[in-house]
């Protein structure tokens, strides 16, 4: 019965590292893709805007 847990344990745990893995590149691959568009607004000289519902307020930012 140990051993069986412990093999269940030590694949939920090989699992859950692989899924850490998968986000922490996927975190990597955002992080590049928002660096880009944040290049791409700067050069073609446009913004961005969004509606906070919650304060009722709406934020605009231009890039020059």
């Amino acid at each position: 019965l140990i051993q069986e847990r412990t093999k269940e344990l030590a694949a939920t745990n090989a699992q859950l590292k692989q899924e850490v893995e998968e986000r922490r590149q996927a975190e990597e691959k955002l992080k590049e893709s928002q660096k880009n568009l944040a290049y791409a607004q700067t050069i073609a000289q446009l913004g961005y805007s969004y509606w906070e519902e919650t304060d009722n307020l709406a934020y605009r930012l231009f890039l020059n």
